[in-house]
């Protein structure tokens, strides 16, 4: 199962499955050291795992959807 970190509050990450787009809260102390708003992280074996090459596609996906954009603005 894989989830997009949406933000984090205190000690809370609200992270949106990606698969049904369900929002989730999930315990900071449950999550990598390293989680930021944004990273896709996968549940596998009872823990969370950041998927940094998932993370990199979307990102890129992202940015290409922003740049067509401001293109058709233009």
């Amino acid at each position: 199962m894989k989830f997009a970190v949406d933000r984090i509050e205190k000690n809370i990450v609200l992270c949106q499955n990606l698969k049904t787009e369900e929002m989730y809260e999930f315990n900071l102390d449950s999550m990598p050291d390293d989680i930021e708003e944004g990273a896709i992280i996968k549940y596998v074996h009872n823990k969370f795992l950041l998927d940094k090459k998932a993370y990199n596609k979307r990102k890129k996906e992202i940015e290409e959807k922003m740049k067509k954009l401001r293109n058709d603005e233009e």
